[in-house]
């Protein structure tokens, strides 16, 4: 796990990047306490989740981790995700859009853009900065959205308010977390 913190058009942005749900090799008593321990750095809460893809390949695991997703962080934690859909460059050389791509996405895909209200949004690496900068304005624009129809609330759980109260207790200590995600002191 790391994470970043920058500013990017007068908006603070920490950027928390947790172990892939899409990871064939780790099992979940790797893949929870690691993000149980970025509970840390995005406490009090979290807003966005974005769900990395990448195009023209879906493979088995990205559809169980789908489904893991409303699971482990339950299921109004999809009212918190964005699709990121990474390599459109490859799309673009097969001269496919994103919609015709989508059109025929295996059904979990399809599934998973309905219940995040569809949020999503498409990303190729190898433009110009110019043109990822107006990529980045347009993922904060749909997170703009969607911490609106949230009634500007971030992402809460049990577990982030937990984090949260001991945080502002020890105001910024490291506090470390046993694997189940609970707090070690």
């Amino acid at each position: 796990m790391w994470s970043q913190r920058s500013n990017f058009d007068n908006r603070r942005l920490v950027i928390v990047d947790t172990p892939g749900f899409f990871d064939a090799e780790l099992g979940p008593e790797i893949i929870i306490p690691e993000i149980s321990s970025s509970h840390q750095i995005a406490a009090p809460g979290s807003d966005p989740f974005l769900v990395v893809l990448i195009f023209a390949r879906f493979t088995p695991q990205e559809a169980a981790a789908a489904k893991w997703i409303s699971e482990v962080l339950d299921e109004r934690a999809l009212d918190y995700c964005i699709i990121v859909f990474a390599g459109l460059d490859g799309l673009k050389r097969d001269k496919t859009t994103v919609e015709e791509f989508l059109q025929d996405a295996p059904t979990f895909v399809q599934n998973l853009i309905e219940k995040c209200k569809g949020r999503y949004i498409d990303v190729d690496n190898t433009v110009s900065d110019v043109e990822k900068e107006e990529t980045i304005m347009v993922l904060l624009d749909k997170i703009s959205t969607m911490i609106q129809k949230n009634g500007g609330q971030f992402y809460n759980n049990k577990k982030f308010i937990q984090i949260a109260a001991i945080l502002d207790k020890y105001s910024g200590w490291f506090v470390p977390l046993k694997p189940d995600g609970t707090v070690n002191l």
